[in-house]
Parts: structure tokens; C-alpha cells; sequence
């Protein structure tokens, strides 16, 4: 699947969710099946971001998948009142205009698309590294 169709394809219901932010959406079983074939979707995308330039609305699209992702994770009624929750929700609904007219990230978010074809630089923390012997 090319990355432009899989975008046409998940988009219009990543608006809904997001123009239609509650509470209802942490813990929600439905939304997290959601995000499951999502993800199987994604798989199949040949042209995968970090390979290529984003798409227009692309790392909007994806900022959502993680804060879905956060709040179906979250169970429970307390979760309801808690200001990071909160500021999720908040983001999330922002989000979905602007996913709609495909605008890119506001300035003060980022997304880095990692492109697993690239070598590490040779100053890059490897965590698979031998540490360092001791003097």
C-alpha cells in the first residue's frame, strides 16, 4: 500500500475521533482495535515516512495515533481529571482541523521519522555498546 493511500484511508476517522474528543476515549476497547488495524495497515506501506519527505498532514495524523495510543492505555475514572489527560484531549481535538486541511505540526511539536536504512554516526549513543573500560 503506498503511504497516500493508507493516509486517505484511516484519515477521515482520525478527524472524527479528534473533533469528537472525550473522555470516553481513555480505556476505550473500540478505539484501541482501531489503532490495531491501523497499525497492520501500516505494515503494508511500502513508502514508509524517514524514507521520503511527510506527506501534507502526515506527522499531524501520527501526533494523534500517540495520543490515542496514551489514552486508551489509561483505565479508570481518575484519569478524567488528570491535567496531562487533560492536555491530551486538549491536543488531540486541536489536532483534528488540522488534520483535516492536512497543515503540518505547530512549531512547538515535533515528530523525527527515523529511517531505519541510515547508519548511526559513530558519536551516537548505542545502547548495544560495550560500556567503556575503566581506566
Amino acid at each position: 500500500m503506498e503511504a497516500q493511500a493508507f493516509l486517505e484511508r484511516h484519515s477521515p476517522r482520525m478527524i472524527r475521533i479528534a473533533k469528537d474528543t472525550s473522555p470516553e476515549l481513555l480505556g476505550n476497547r473500540r478505539i484501541a482495535r482501531y489503532l490495531e488495524r491501523l497499525h497492520r495497515d501500516f505494515e503494508t506501506v511500502e513508502d514508509k515516512p524517514g524514507k521520503r519527505e511527510p506527506l501534507p498532514g502526515e506527522d499531524v495524523f501520527w501526533w494523534c495515533v500517540t495520543i490515542l495510543e496514551e489514552l486508551t492505555e489509561i483505565r479508570g475514572l481518575g484519569g478524567r481529571k488528570d491535567p496531562y489527560v487533560l492536555m491530551m484531549l486538549d491536543q488531540l481535538r486541536s489536532m483534528g482541523p488540522r488534520l483535516e486541511n492536512a497543515e503540518p505540526l505547530p512549531p512547538e511539536f515535533q515528530i523525527h521519522w527515523f529511517d531505519d536504512r541510515e547508519e548511526p554516526e559513530d558519536d551516537e549513543w548505542d545502547p548495544f555498546s560495550e560500556p567503556d573500560a575503566d581506566p
